[in-house]
């Protein structure tokens, strides 16, 4: 994947509010609990799974913001895949191979750009986040399910400009029982 890094001013701004989201996605993602009470498969794929479900949401909502919006959505794309590629670097993958896994992992989150904004939540979150997983249950479904529609109920009720000023925090994954709500971290 070729880089060119952006050369106006506001495209170098809207870059750096990419890396931003990214990165306040990339923590939410790294919460133990959706490997742990969540049984996510703690793997590469687990992990990028739950990074593209975030990342998908985001992206899903920022397209809806017009011109700006789908410009903020292609860089947070564009951030995510550069992490990716190093990602995959680091953990052995050869330079020949590389161009290969990252057209496979483009093409699996355009799926699940796909997936994650229909209404069928949770056969998106089986297919993806669970699809590795052999007789999975509606019980193990239920809440990353849960909070797949609380998120994006979260990031529908936010205004775009706390988005791109980044004042938002995700909503905390717990693995929580069907009588605890959620709370905003």
């Amino acid at each position: 994947m070729v880089y060119i890094p952006p050369l106006t001013p506001w495209a170098r701004a809207r870059h750096q509010c990419a890396k931003r989201l990214f990165a306040k996605s990339m923590e939410c993602a790294r919460n133990p609990a959706f490997f742990e009470e969540g049984q996510v498969p703690d793997s590469f794929d687990g992990r990028f799974e739950v990074i593209s479900m975030l990342a998908a949401l985001l992206v899903n909502r920022l397209q809806r913001e017009g011109r700006a919006g789908q410009k903020l959505s292609q860089s947070l794309f564009d951030v995510m895949f550069l992490d990716l590629e190093l990602a995959c670097r680091e953990s052995g993958i050869g330079d020949l191979s590389i161009p290969r896994h990252m057209k496979r992992m483009m093409a699996g989150f355009n799926g699940r750009l796909q997936a994650y904004a229909e209404l069928d939540t949770q056969d998106a979150v089986k297919r993806n986040i669970f699809g590795t997983v052999e007789d999975v249950t509606p019980d193990q479904i239920a809440p990353i399910t849960d909070y797949v529609l609380q998120a994006r109920a979260f990031l529908d009720g936010l205004n775009y400009q706390d988005i791109i000023a980044d004042t938002f925090e995700w909503i905390e994954f717990k693995g929580l029982n069907k009588n605890e709500t959620h709370k905003i971290a």
